[in-house]
């Protein structure tokens, strides 16, 4: 028997480009099938956190979809290696002083972007190079307007780092939260679902 049925990878193609934080969770899990190696660690809670009744449903018909067709799916094919390139593309090189990681908390009206230091010897602190590490954020992930950015300081502290597109500077200042932990800094600056 032949599925007639259009491929909702094609169908829906447009949901994958609106921005936002579903947008963001349907382009992981698309990418994570296109190619799980350059993907890791889908995490599936976080996908279907906050999801309304369509967005579910969507996923769960994605999946089943890619279950019965796989790579035979031209239009998954397609999107697939569409939303890689994106990806490629919008990759910036640290052009920092300082070695940090970045992890990204969701929320339904903001992201927090936590920066933690790695203290590598010889090299400069993300204190000392916040300037440069925010615009790495920036060129890399974005910046949006409601977005909150905290770090964590080679001593173990949690602080905020202001972001600002003002001047010839994108550095606003520091904010100290007083957080020994990355959970009491997100509740300290309001970054609740």
């Amino acid at each position: 028997m032949t599925d007639t049925k259009i491929s909702p990878f094609l169908e829906f193609r447009e949901k994958f480009f609106m921005g936002g934080s579903t947008s963001g969770r349907l382009c992981d899990l698309v990418q994570n099938l296109y190619n799980g190696a350059d993907n890791p660690g889908l995490d599936m809670g976080r996908l279907m956190s906050n999801a309304d009744a369509g967005c579910a449903q969507l996923v769960l018909n994605l999946l089943s979809y890619y279950w019965k067709h796989g790579e035979n799916d031209q239009e998954f094919m397609k999107l697939g290696r569409e939303l890689h390139d994106l990806k490629e593309a919008r990759k910036v090189p640290q052009p920092t002083a300082s070695d940090w990681t970045l992890e990204v908390v969701e929320y339904p009206a903001r992201r927090v972007l936590c920066v933690t230091d790695l203290d590598t010897r010889g090299r400069r602190s993300v204190t000392n190079d916040a300037e440069a590490v925010l615009e790495s954020l920036y060129g890399s992930v974005g910046i949006g307007e409601n977005d909150r950015v905290i770090y964590r300081d080679s001593k173990g502290d949690w602080d905020e780092m202001k972001f600002t597109r003002w001047g010839d500077s994108n550095f606003g200042g520091f904010v100290g939260l007083g957080a020994t932990t990355r959970e009491e800094a997100l509740a300290r600056i309001g970054g609740w679902r």
